[in-house]
């Protein structure tokens, strides 16, 4: 037998769910907001790290660039440019106060820091389709503080910083980290 009380205490138990129910759907929706965002790989310039279309979740909590981050950054708020304000994913190779020397015919990348360390990359993730490069020889490039220099894995079809077209990325540019690989489900998982 349902007794007024019953009935009030039901109510309550309900309101409660409701009001716990709304409590976590916000906090989820705050945290991916603020911390979090989902984007597209669009291209072929990560082969075969990331491939075209692949949905990659990205971080910018307590986040500073660091050589070998996978990022995602735009390059301008000019709205005449879309192809430059959409969001480009590369990988950081040198930081602030670096000089970066690429020697194009052996795709050896050294990095002397600020301190004057050299660093020879160890970059087992390139992939080099066979259209080639446009570059020969050897070129270095210094990076100006609070900047980045980003190349694509795929280093014969990435639009990166050895192109005016995208240049240095200035780090208030960067959207976050690449965090995780969300679709294909068959790949879901970190990114290396």
């Amino acid at each position: 037998m349902n007794t007024p009380n019953t009935q009030k205490k039901f109510l309550s138990n309900i309101v409660d769910y409701v009001e716990l129910i709304v409590i976590a759907v916000c906090l989820v929706i705050g945290i991916f907001s603020l911390a979090f965002r989902t984007c597209t790989v669009d291209g072929n310039s990560m082969n075969n790290t990331m491939l075209d279309q692949e949905v990659i979740i990205v971080s910018d909590m307590f986040y500073s660039p660091k050589r070998y981050d996978i990022i995602v950054f735009h390059q301008t708020d000019n709205t005449n440019n879309l192809n430059r304000n959409k969001p480009l994913v590369k990988r950081v190779i040198g930081v602030g106060g670096d000089t970066v020397k690429i020697d194009y015919d052996t795709w050896t990348v050294t990095v002397t820091d600020k301190n004057g360390k050299t660093t020879v990359l160890d970059e087992d993730y390139i992939y080099l389709s066979q259209r080639g490069s446009i570059f020969s020889g050897t070129r270095e490039y210094v990076v100006p503080e609070g900047s980045l220099f980003v190349l694509g894995d795929n280093r014969n079809e990435s639009l990166d910083s050895r192109y005016s077209e995208v240049g240095f990325v200035d780090q208030r540019r960067v959207l976050g980290k690449v965090v995780l690989r969300v679709s294909p489900i068959s790949k879901f998982g970190t990114v290396d």
